[in-house]
């Protein structure tokens, strides 16, 4: 009798280590930190932050290795601050996206980003600091302060303030010929909102060349549709 009690618990133990051993481990991912637009540098308030955990299918265009989730996630929104904390408890490795109409997710940090979402270790992670820009639209006119026809115009704009040297200006070019007025970009391009956004003229006046880089101001949600002199 002795004997097959003691057989009964050692299967009994076996099968709850065997489900233990099946058992997914679990992870607290913590996220704090603030939404800042890109421009003005100030915090964005209501920006809806997604923690989620796992992804699934694809990211961004690329194809994951990891393509598993659990389909749980949590979501908050930034305070007038732009100041944010979400946690969520899951099995895979977490991802946090945030989003807000009129704002597109600037991604600064490129060694921590896949697409548009941000990886974070399992834990607390404090200080994050994540950019977004507010949309505007660049449509400037060009416009000659002096009416000599056989003016040529070469227009270009630099919209992300990396195209330094004049290889890089050759790239975007656009050439008139008069004294305008021109429409470089008639429906008007996106641009970063609440900053200065550079632009290059080149002028050949009576076989002279007048050179210039200079830069206005769009502010959010606005089009830029002033007139710009040669």
């Amino acid at each position: 009798m002795k004997l097959k009690i003691s057989s009964l618990i050692i299967t009994t133990l076996i099968l709850l280590l065997m489900g233990t051993g099946c058992k997914e481990s679990t992870y607290t991912t913590v996220v704090e930190g603030v939404v800042i637009n890109t421009g003005s540098r100030q915090g964005i308030d209501s920006v809806l932050v997604t923690l989620q955990d796992g992804v699934s299918g694809t990211a961004g265009g690329f194809n994951l290795d990891m393509n598993t989730s659990s389909g749980k996630k949590n979501q908050v929104y930034t305070d007038a601050n732009g100041a944010f904390r979400v946690e969520l408890t899951g099995e895979h490795r977490p991802w946090l996206n945030v989003g807000k109409k009129g704002y597109a997710f600037y991604l600064s940090d490129r060694e921590n980003v896949m697409g548009s979402q941000l990886s974070f270790p399992t834990g607390y992670t404090g200080d994050v600091v994540i950019e977004m820009s507010a949309e505007a639209s660049f449509a400037p006119v060009l416009f000659s302060k002096e009416a000599t026809g056989g003016d040529v115009v070469r227009f270009n704009d630099l919209p992300y303030e990396k195209l330094d040297t004049l290889s890089d200006i050759n790239k975007f070019i656009r050439t008139f010929n008069g004294v305008g007025p021109f429409a470089p970009y008639r429906n008007g391009v996106w641009s970063i909102g609440d900053k200065y956004r550079r632009y290059y003229i080149e002028l050949n006046r009576d076989n002279t060349f007048h050179s210039r880089i200079d830069s206005v101001y769009i502010k959010a949600f606005e089009t830029y549709r002033d007139t710009i002199y040669y």
